[in-house]
């Protein structure tokens, strides 16, 4: 394995630094990745950018890489034919009468968010779609309603027991190295896990205090301040251009609330059956449900079923507004980031776990333990490292899911990335000191009891010492 030293850091510093100073996420990207690739061609701009270019078509060869980015497109198209059709207004519309102050409609979404645990992206785009009328009708800002898309997103599926992630992570720790060794199933061990991933779990609980008490602290109580004062929604002055422009002039249509749900259960059913089998009847079932849509006799979309061409243009308009995201995403899951850093860079969940599982059964069986005390051991290790993954998602500028809770809210992605930075790495440190109680008692109930009391601490003291008084509002 080749060694770069210190110049592995150069390439991901090089992208955050530029991304803050030029306001520009797809330029810094591709800077950051053409002095990777300097580095790993030793300095040789043209070697640098053939290599480049390889890279490049390497990261849109692979398999994985370009499900993601159809997966988002098709993702994106669905949520503009529901702009389209009207009824992600419709059902904003209803939300909006049912939740009537600032509180309710936080509220609201944090629990919609948590209801769609099926898959982080769906989550991010969907919600978006149907709350962004009602949040502006409320002035919230939209880096509040990023943030509540992203804080329901990784870890509400980290945590679900149905869900795109849990197969990934029980495909991970099946795999790993001494789990033979504990005699229970993977599903069993990812249960165990749940109530020990600390981080998640007071993610969760962070997004549900600050829709209930309003309490902000850092830059975004500033976003709040210019959204409730008048200022604007988001500010592309400071922060650059909105991640994903998703939305669209609603059709004149008799959409109803219905309408917009029946279409998500049937999009989440098919999701489901598809990410639960291999086999064609998923396929099958998927292609039944938008029949189902599509025949729907009060659905709108039926009328634009008879203007072929309007509706081909609307679908490709619809994917087309991802292209800003999509490119964040390809440029992001670039293979120098892999490859230059190597041991710094990599999806940490599917790295970690086959490192942490088999150290902590050695030293358990080097303690002398054995049955349900080996079990714990591996399992607080486990949910520690899926932790970890999830408040890394959170805070990197080039995470999957921080790109589309920004572009589902209509938020200029670097203000979603500075606003709620501090949350997560405040809820990290509590989870960093529920972690140490975990291991140093074995006592699951403890360890939420100190987590719990260093949140409490925090979110009565931040709001104090970075709160409204620590900001200035200016047009």
């Amino acid at each position: 394995m080749e060694n770069f030293g210190i110049l592995a850091l150069l390439s991901p510093v090089l992208t955050v630094v530029l991304a803050i100073w030029t306001k520009d996420v797809i330029v810094s990207l591709f800077l950051g990745i053409f002095a990777g690739a300097m580095t790993v061609a030793g300095g040789n701009p043209l070697q640098a950018l053939l290599r480049l270019t390889d890279l490049l078509a390497e990261m849109l060869a692979d398999g994985w890489n370009i499900r993601i980015i159809l997966f988002c497109a098709l993702l994106g198209a669905l949520v503009g034919m529901w702009h389209k059709t009207g009824a992600a207004y419709a059902f904003g519309s209803w939300a909006g009468k049912k939740a009537k102050s600032k509180t309710s409609v936080l509220l609201f979404t944090w629990i919609f968010g948590i209801i769609i645990f099926i898959d982080d992206y769906f989550n991010s785009l969907t919600i978006g779609a149907c709350m962004r009328p009602v949040t502006n009708e409320k002035k919230i800002s939209r880096a509040k309603l990023a943030y509540i898309l992203d804080s329901t997103a990784a870890p509400v599926c980290i945590i679900a027991l149905i869900s795109s992630r849990v197969i990934t992570v029980m495909s991970y720790t099946k795999g790993s190295e001494g789990f033979d060794k504990l005699g229970i199933s993977e599903f069993t061990y990812f249960i165990r896990t749940i109530p020990n991933n600390l981080y998640a779990l007071f993610a969760i609980l962070m997004v549900a205090f600050v829709a209930f008490k309003g309490r902000d602290f850092g830059p975004m109580v500033r976003s709040e301040a210019r959204a409730e004062k008048g200022f604007g929604l988001f500010d592309e002055n400071k922060y650059g251009t909105v991640a994903g422009k998703l939305d669209q002039k609603a059709a004149t249509t008799n959409a109803t609330w219905f309408d917009f749900l029946f279409r998500l259960c049937c999009s989440l059913s098919a999701r489901l059956c598809s990410s639960r089998s291999r086999h064609g009847w998923a396929r099958l079932m998927a292609k039944t449900f938008t029949t189902w849509v599509k025949r729907w006799p009060r659905c709108p979309s039926e009328r634009l079923s008879t203007i072929p061409m309007r509706r081909k243009r609307s679908f490709i308009q619809s994917c087309s507004r991802l292209s800003f995201p999509i490119s964040i995403l390809c440029c992001g899951v670039s293979s120098i980031f892999r490859r230059v850093p190597k041991r710094l860079w990599k999806e940490s969940r599917a790295i970690m776990i086959p490192i942490a599982m088999p150290i902590a059964v050695a030293l358990g069986e080097k303690m002398g333990l054995s049955g349900n005390a080996l079990i714990n051991i591996t399992v607080y290790s486990t949910a520690s490292v899926m932790g970890g993954a999830v408040f890394g998602d959170h805070c990197s500028p080039i995470s999957d899911t921080t790109i589309l809770s920004s572009t589902g809210a209509n938020c200029p992605h670097l203000e979603h990335v500075a606003t709620q930075m501090p949350y997560a790495v405040f809820v990290a440190i509590c989870a960093a000191f529920g972690i140490a109680a975990l291991g140093i008692t074995d006592s699951t109930i403890l360890a939420l009891l100190v987590t719990a009391v260093m949140f409490a601490i925090g979110i009565w003291v931040l709001p104090k010492v970075w709160g409204v008084q620590k900001y200035k509002l200016e047009d």
